[in-house]
């Protein structure tokens, strides 16, 4: 993992958004697993993929070093 963002925040938005889409059934799977009552510190941790993360550290910033290519 490179990265942790903290997304407290914005839960509700997201649980919302997999009930919109509790037809399928990986949304509702994911639905169920996140209603579950008690973690409500709720982290999303993130690896860069390009270019790849060769280990060390975590990143403070997701776009540190992402640069647009023409």
């Amino acid at each position: 993992m490179t990265a942790a963002v903290d997304v407290s925040d914005f839960w509700p938005h997201k649980l919302r958004a997999l009930a919109a889409h509790a037809g399928q059934a990986d949304a509702a799977a994911l639905l169920k697993l996140f209603s579950l009552p008690g973690d409500e510190g709720r982290v999303e941790e993130y690896v860069r993929a390009h270019p790849p993360w060769t280990g060390g550290t975590r990143e403070s910033d997701l776009f540190e070093g992402v640069r647009e290519t023409p």
